[in-house]
């Protein structure tokens, strides 16, 4: 009996390794406002606000004219700067036109955000293809992010329901958390795809946009019980549903902490 409880110990950690590498290991839930917003603003300020009641666990989508602008705004790196003073991270916007767009581009918005705003927390890689075929070219991407710097998050919007393999390519990644939700409606009889299970909920954001006031507490709830670790609600709709905070922001944000 001690042999086998032994070998099975052995197996363990062999094994957990290789799991805690697939997951990001955060359970805790956490926010990511996608921040599409100029500072200095009455928006950027509550988001910094919240960010010091729930100590790094508020994030915040920076887009100026999709990704840093032309040069350095001093406006945005006040509020990088603040949000890390009020223990928030801030991470960079970046389209990829659905694997469209040349990796020379969007490797040049990057380059950028990091030489406009060096302490920039990550970045957000929008428009990410669902079909299998362009595994390499986020795959390069990520890596190309990360030789920026190691600890950098890098989130990938497909916005749907995607496969396995733009996670986890070749037993590598592909990114740190895919956002597999971004729509007004649906979202309280949406189920993520099975292989999403074999995974911990801090891969996986979701943007449940159209939520009124009535509803954001029930979708916080819901993103929990479905394996879900980063989230934002807002009663915004339209082209731009990211362009306002709503006003249960700061109540939506405590409850998300709290989950």
């Amino acid at each position: 009996m001690k042999r086998v409880i032994a070998s099975l110990i052995a197996i363990l950690l062999f094994i957990l390794p290789g799991m805690n590498a697939l997951a990001a290991g955060e359970l805790n839930m956490k926010v990511i406002v996608p921040a599409y917003f100029d500072p200095p603003s009455s928006n950027w300020t509550r988001i910094i606000n919240q960010a010091a009641t729930m100590p790094g666990r508020m994030y915040a989508i920076a887009n100026k004219n999709e990704g840093p602008g032309p040069a350095f705004d001093s406006a945005y790196n006040t509020a990088i700067n603040s949000m890390h003073t009020n223990s928030g991270k801030v991470i960079g916007y970046a389209n990829t036109d659905y694997g469209n767009a040349s990796l020379a581009s969007v490797k040049a918005i990057i380059d950028a955000w990091y030489a406009f705003y060096p302490s920039i927390d990550g970045v957000f890689l929008d428009c990410m293809e669902i079909a299998p075929g362009k595994e390499g070219y986020y795959q390069d991407l990520y890596n190309y992010i990360k030789a920026k710097s190691a600890s950098a998050l890098v989130v990938a919007n497909p916005g749907i329901t995607t496969v396995e393999s733009y996670l986890l390519y070749n037993g590598n990644r592909v990114a740190d958390v895919l956002c597999v939700f971004e729509t007004n409606t649906g979202f309280d009889t949406w189920v993520p795809a099975a292989w999403t299970n074999s995974y911990d909920r801090s891969n996986f954001y979701v943007l449940p946009y159209g939520t009124t006031a009535s509803k954001w507490q029930s979708r916080v709830d819901y993103a929990a019980s479905h394996n879900v670790g980063w989230i934002f609600c807002t009663n915004d709709s339209g082209a731009n549903p990211w362009d306002t905070l709503p006003s249960y922001f700061e109540n939506f944000s405590t409850y998300v902490a709290s989950k």
